[in-house]
């Protein structure tokens, strides 16, 4: 396929920060080139099948050296050079796929969830559904005031997705080890039949005080700087009550100072009664939705979109600035340049760059950590302990949202890694969460298959001293909740292309784009 020979923007990666990129410059007129080395959109971010995530760690587990050429150098001016771009940096490694609904003998752990137990989901069933799953590479939920919710009412881009409330937030009690309801509602907290009258009207009074601004901060003076866990025991919350906002609220660990951990408080009350009952909601299909639909705003105004597309070669001027990219050997003019971490060739980036691992896991159950009436969406913050490291992230999907077939629920969990090995981290919660015994009589979900793998965050937004101009590297996912860090990076970026364009201004439906007195609909130019 032949493109233009000139673009104001280039951008490789389709991830959300990318994304948002990429539209937000088509947006103002730019004319766009997004491509993707992937078969699929969302690089890092993305939601795929049942088979496709199996062949996605298949490939990372047998990484073979790139076949692309050296772009030829005869075209090149005197005051030309060129980027090789055949090896690129790896942000995903460590990946370790196990399918329990299969296998017979004892895995390295010497369990084995299979004997004894109902084959009903076995492996092929599992692959007769493939299209039925959407399963997320970067789980994310959304606050109902968050920064992504924002962006996409305000740009109109909220057309191109759906959503569903969180249904409910839970809480792991290390006594009991057992996972309770956390009541996000004054109807909720005097339902619930876990904490007593007197408990229940404490809360509801800490979490009033809290709304009412001027009144916390004067109750605040003198915690500031003191651990969180104290704060709260100041304000007569039981063990319990604690935990609840330790962990389902300000989502901190209990020695967090109070002034950072109030933030986190603030945030999840702004967010109560939005869209449901609790602060969060969730896109349907998956979160690979998010970056998708930006990418279509794109294509909308005009972007170019290819898959299965990388860079060649980049050529810059005798002053490192980026004049032209090349790809399956076209060369391109651009004024700009974005590319993911994970697409950007290594040459271009500092020798030494400092990192933070995180590990990550993916856990398909044939039945719900916390079983209910109805099939709901979960999510909770298991705390470090003695057998976990770092205190970590579940959210726990399904049918409900439309990312499993009924009966099948998708756990993700993540969090800061110690150890570099994704397995190592998550292995305890994942004995916590499923049954590993083979007690028929476990009120715990078997496993039927996980996936563990370990992802590099590099803080690209830091601006390190990059060794091309007008080029700029995108992070790759951070360890938070929404998508704050990847929207402000995008921002960040956009600015510096175009400070005097209005980021994301909202996009008109299609029935109002009128051009030369014609009414166009605006869908004809959509991606397909």
């Amino acid at each position: 396929m032949e493109l233009d020979d000139h673009f104001d923007l280039v951008v490789v990666g389709t991830g959300v920060t990318e994304s948002i990129v990429a539209a937000a410059a088509a947006r103002v007129g730019k004319s766009v080139l997004h491509l993707d080395a992937n078969d699929h959109y969302g690089n890092e971010w993305a939601s795929l099948s049942f088979s496709q995530i199996n062949e996605w760690c298949k490939r990372l587990n047998h990484a073979v050296s790139s076949d692309q050429t050296m772009p030829d150098h005869s075209e090149l001016s005197g005051e030309e050079s060129i980027i090789d771009c055949s090896e690129n940096f790896v942000t995903i490694f460590n990946c370790s796929m196990i399918d329990y609904s299969l296998k017979e003998q004892r895995d390295d752990d010497g369990e084995n969830p299979n004997e004894n137990r109902d084959r009903q989901w076995t492996f092929e069933k599992l692959t007769e559904n493939d299209r039925r799953f959407s399963i997320d590479l970067c789980p994310r939920l959304l606050f109902s005031r968050g920064s992504m919710v924002d962006i996409l009412v305000q740009s109109n881009i909220s057309r191109y997705l759906e959503f569903k409330p969180l249904t409910r937030l839970l809480s792991y009690l290390k006594e009991s080890r057992e996972l309770i309801d956390v009541p996000c509602s004054r109807a909720d907290v005097f339902s619930n039949k876990l904490i007593s009258v007197i408990e229940k009207r404490i809360l509801m009074r800490f979490m009033t005080e809290c709304i009412d601004q001027t009144n916390i901060s004067q109750q605040l003076e003198g915690f500031e700087e003191r651990p969180f866990k104290e704060f709260l025991k100041s304000k007569d919350l039981s063990e319990v009550l604690q935990q609840f906002i330790i962990n389902a609220v300000a989502m901190v660990d209990e020695n967090e100072t109070t002034e950072n951990a109030m933030v986190g408080v603030n945030r999840f009350l702004s967010s109560l009664g939005r869209f449901g009952n609790t602060p969060f909601i969730l896109p349907l299909y998956g979160s690979g939705e998010i970056p998708q639909a930006f990418c279509r705003l794109c294509a909308v105004f005009g972007g170019t979109y290819c898959l299965k597309r990388s860079l060649n070669g980049i050529i810059v001027d005798t002053n490192s600035k980026v004049t032209h990219v090349i790809t399956n050997n076209q060369r391109i003019k651009c004024e700009y340049l974005v590319t993911s971490l994970s697409q950007t060739p290594k040459c271009m980036l500092p020798e030494k760059l400092s990192y933070t691992v995180l590990s990550k896991a993916v856990f398909i159950s044939n039945g719900s950590v916390k079983p209910s009436n109805k099939e709901e969406s979960s999510f909770f913050r298991l705390a470090a302990d003695e057998e976990i490291d770092h205190a970590v992230y579940v959210l726990e999907v399904g049918n409900d949202i439309h990312v499993a077939p009924k009966g099948v629920f998708i756990v993700y969990c993540w969090c800061l890694s110690k150890n570099e090995d994704a397995k190592k981290d998550l292995l305890p919660v994942a004995k916590k969460l499923f049954d590993f015994s083979c007690s028929e009589n476990s009120s715990k979900p078997k496993l039927l298959w996980s996936c563990y793998y370990n992802q590099k965050f590099v803080d690209c937004s830091n601006n390190f001293e990059m060794k091309i101009k007008s080029a700029f590297v995108v992070s790759p996912p951070m360890n938070e909740l929404d998508y704050d860090f990847a929207i402000s990076e995008a921002r960040q970026i956009f600015s510096t292309m175009f400070p005097d364009s209005e980021f994301l201004p909202r996009a008109p439906d299609p029935d109002e784009i009128v051009f030369d007195d014609l009414l166009v609909d605006a869908s004809e130019n959509a991606m397909h």
